[in-house]
């Protein structure tokens, strides 16, 4: 087993222990400012494992379409978790539901790009880049957008 594979098993059972103790402060959940966490453990546990998987499988086509479909799958718990707040505060309005449809729009466009060529510079780049742009996106500048359209 060469270095990186030993590194890729340890950032998995990180991520996994992450994702583990996330859950069990989603289980005993309170109400607490301690238990706020849950989510943000379970987000990061997911990044620790999709680093791992970068390691693990040499960065393979595979490797990246895994990595992207838990970008999905995160993208939804996210939406799912911001829509339900919203429509508890009084109800969602035309901007949020605009962020969230497109912010899987978005995720399309960027997995699409990654594919676009076989180069894996090429696909780590737009990777990161889709990344970042959606952290940005989902954490204000989407409902900023949706405002300029629907004010």
């Amino acid at each position: 087993m060469n270095k990186l594979s030993k590194i890729g098993k340890l950032l998995a059972f990180i991520g996994v222990g992450v994702i583990a103790f996330g859950i069990v402060l989603m289980i005993k959940d309170d109400g607490g400012t301690f238990t706020a966490l849950a989510m943000p453990f379970i987000f990061i546990g997911l990044l620790v494992i999709m680093a791992s998987i970068l390691f693990l499988r040499n960065l393979s086509k595979k490797a990246f379409h895994t990595n992207n479909f838990i970008v999905l799958f995160m993208l939804l718990a996210f939406n799912t978790i911001a829509l339900f707040g919203a429509e508890f505060s009084g109800g969602a309005e035309p901007y949020t539901l605009f962020a969230t449809g497109v912010s899987f729009v978005f995720w399309g466009i960027f997995y699409f790009v990654q594919f676009a060529r076989p180069n894996r510079i090429w696909r780590i780049s737009w990777f990161f880049i889709m990344l970042l742009f959606l952290f940005f996106w989902e954490t204000g500048l989407g409902t900023l957008v949706g405002l300029l359209f629907f004010n």
